[in-house]
């Protein structure tokens, strides 16, 4: 939804565009849940899949429209709201514009929220997309 409300607007000439796609990986919360190391593995190669993945939609996404673009998946090095605001920082993005999944209760309290770590910290300003719901 973030990508599909950027490809909508009109962008100043010359304005370029970083899509930044961050794996999220398995939180271990205290003695359970418990995961075999191959299904550790499994469940780390499959996220870091769907952020190569999602990355490379983006930026067909918004390469249709003409604007400049590129990706990059980071590193696990650090959660997927520090990652972003570090390569925004290197980049000196202005604004960013970042997608919200919406998560509540214990999701929210174990994984936190990407999207309100990246409006609190950013150096620039931050739009936070949600996605639609739909209406019946």
């Amino acid at each position: 939804m973030a990508l599909q409300k950027v490809a909508e607007r009109p962008w100043p000439k010359g304005s370029e565009f970083k899509i930044i796609a961050s794996p999220e990986y398995p939180v271990l919360v205290g003695e359970y849940p418990y995961y075999a190391p191959e299904q550790l593995t499994e469940m780390t190669r499959n996220s870091r899949n769907h952020a190569i993945e999602s990355a490379k939609t983006g930026v067909e996404l918004l390469g249709k429209t003409g604007l400049t673009v590129r990706s990059e998946v980071t590193d696990p090095k650090e959660t997927p709201a520090h990652a972003i605001l570090a390569e925004a920082d290197k980049w000196q993005a202005n604004p960013i514009v970042v997608g919200s999944h919406g998560r509540r209760g214990f999701d929210r309290l174990i994984l936190g929220s990407v999207s309100e770590t990246v409006a609190l910290h950013a150096r620039c300003s931050v739009e936070v997309v949600r996605k639609s719901l739909a209406v019946l």
